[in-house]
């Protein structure tokens, strides 16, 4: 269960916050353009994204500086499951427009739920203090502060929306995910479930309440149970997979395990999570080398993610390579310093 938990402090996840489609302004190469992003939009707006794919495919060629109709494309991808693409979009207008505090928190966004929350964090940061007041860019970057571990930074800044917003079911679920990272569940549950009252089909806080009961001590069945409510809502989300596998796990079901962990790399292929799950699963089944291939391609994809460092740990440790097992936890702990159980399990390895 260690696994699941650092994946789920590591893992990003998505957020449904003010995401507004974009009509733009209308110039540039003329009606054409407009006209096809106006079917698109309404497209989009009647929940049919793959209408809405090549009009936004064709007005991109005519019009490759508008960072609207980027935005727009970015948006049906997302709709899709298509994340890899959407974010390569979403980079796009960023680049074409870097001051639009939309398309910042859109980007911060995409990158949480392809797991770069590091790289979220960096370009939030980057902003002028005058697009860091803006609320996709506020919250985004509290958010992707509580998945860098900087949940005790966060926490005052989500209060404080929610004060000016107590009815909203996004900051009530970024919060209750705030408190879960502090270890304070009860307060998170409490967070959580009136974000669901308020919205019913807010995906993240199915994602978070599951997160919430695959922590300690884990209830494996309601984890499942919100998942699948979850998945209702959005099932081409890679994340969704990744910790529907670690509940299977949970219940001694390493083939449902397997297949939902190969669902999350098909969805999302040079994500590391999927693959990491299925380290875990291979592990626990007793495969030691096959789940040292899975972590290896993890860590491929991952880099420096805490959650592949500290698993490669535990790994090491069983294969009795102590100074491999050693330099994960060290690598792990530059990462992320706030990891008393990794700081305990060096500090056995060192004494032994």
């Amino acid at each position: 269960m260690r696994g699941s938990m650092a994946a789920g402090r590591q893992g990003a996840l998505l957020l449904s916050f003010a995401w507004v489609l974009s009509l733009g302004i209308l110039g540039g190469c003329g009606g054409r353009v407009n006209d096809l992003n106006r079917q698109a939009l309404n497209a989009l707006q009647k929940g049919k994204p793959q209408q809405a794919v090549n009009p936004l495919q064709e007005a991109c060629r005519l019009a490759p500086s508008r960072p609207e109709i980027r935005y727009n494309l970015a948006e049906a991808y997302r709709r899709l499951g298509r994340l890899e693409e959407a974010l390569a979009e979403i980079e796009q207008a960023a680049s074409l427009a870097p001051n639009r505090a939309d398309i910042a928190g859109a980007q911060a966004r995409l990158r949480l739920a392809t797991g770069q929350a590091e790289r979220a964090l960096a370009d939030l940061e980057t902003l002028s203090a005058r697009v860091r007041k803006q609320p996709p860019v506020q919250f985004y970057y509290a958010l992707a502060c509580v998945e860098n571990g900087r949940a005790a930074e966060a926490l005052p800044m989500l209060e404080k929306m929610l004060k000016a917003k107590p009815r909203s079911a996004p900051i009530h679920a970024a919060l209750g995910l705030a408190y879960l990272r502090l270890g304070r569940g009860i307060s998170a549950r409490e967070q959580l479930e009136t974000a669901l009252k308020l919205n019913g089909q807010l995906f993240a806080a199915r994602l978070y309440l599951a997160q919430l009961h695959l922590s300690s001590p884990p209830n494996y069945l309601a984890a499942k149970e919100q998942l699948y409510l979850a998945r209702q809502i959005e099932p081409t989300n890679p994340r969704l997979h990744v910790l529907l596998g670690y509940a299977h796990l949970g219940l001694d079901n390493p083939g449902e395990a397997a297949r939902s962990f190969e669902r999350s790399i098909q969805l999302h292929p040079s994500g590391w999570e999927g693959y990491l799950g299925l380290a875990e699963s291979a592990l626990k089944q007793g495969d030691r080398q096959r789940a040292l291939d899975y972590a290896r391609r993890a860590q491929g994809n991952g880099g420096v993610q805490p959650a592949v460092l500290n698993f490669l740990g535990r790994l090491y440790t069983l294969r009795s390579q102590t100074s491999l097992a050693v330099q994960m936890y060290r690598e792990s702990l530059e990462q992320n310093p706030d990891q008393p159980d990794v700081r305990l399990a060096l500090e056995k390895l060192q004494s032994s």
